[in-house]
């Protein structure tokens, strides 16, 4: 899951490794189709009934591998071995919300923090 805010104001130590080894959807399909393995899914696409109501269409649980790309502004995510035609767009704004890994994938703050 995802860390608990406010953690440091208590005083205890923030847990960034949640975020190494993974990245968005987004951030993945940069570079044309990927193939990855979803991680997790963060709590605004899992309290949002569209937004989740797409996901699961998709199939799109932690430990499932997908086919990511981007098309016309979107993000089309198609479970691996499914037809091309049973896949979903997902606007940008869910999939910055779903985590997955890759052996390319790049760590999320080395992302988020380069030039």
């Amino acid at each position: 899951g995802n860390p608990i805010p406010g953690l440091d104001e208590l005083g205890e130590p923030l847990n960034e490794d949640f975020r190494r080894g993974v990245a968005s959807l987004v951030e993945l399909a940069v570079d044309g189709p990927i193939v990855v393995t979803v991680r997790r899914i963060g709590e605004p696409a899992q309290v949002e009934p569209e937004a989740l109501n797409l996901l699961t269409q998709a199939g799109l649980m932690p430990g499932r591998r997908v086919r990511v790309r981007r098309e016309d502004g979107r993000i089309v995510v198609v479970r691996e071995g499914a037809p091309e035609g049973s896949g979903v767009s997902l606007p940008d704004d869910v999939a910055a919300h779903v985590f997955a890994d890759s052996p390319e994938a790049p760590v999320l703050g080395e992302v988020l923090n380069s030039p």
